[in-house]
């Protein structure tokens, strides 16, 4: 994950992308790790549909890509 992170930030629009680490490591040293290979968000397993809810509604709807409903 950490190295696809930081993969994805080098390419073309990669900075405009969101990334959210999704992972059972949660210390504070594996999210300091996590921000530093270029994640935006850093959260703990397992991930609630809640939370998961509560993470979109962050997210900026015009940012996001169109989608065909049904």
């Amino acid at each position: 994950g950490y190295e696809t992170a930081r993969q994805i930030r080098r390419q073309p629009g990669g900075m405009q992308a969101i990334l959210v680490a999704v992972t059972g490591w949660t210390r504070p040293e594996d999210k300091q790790r996590a921000y530093a290979c270029g994640f935006d968000l850093h959260v703990g397993k397992p991930l609630t549909l809640g939370v998961l809810m509560d993470l979109l509604q962050l997210l900026d709807p015009v940012a996001l890509p169109a989608r065909a409903v049904g």
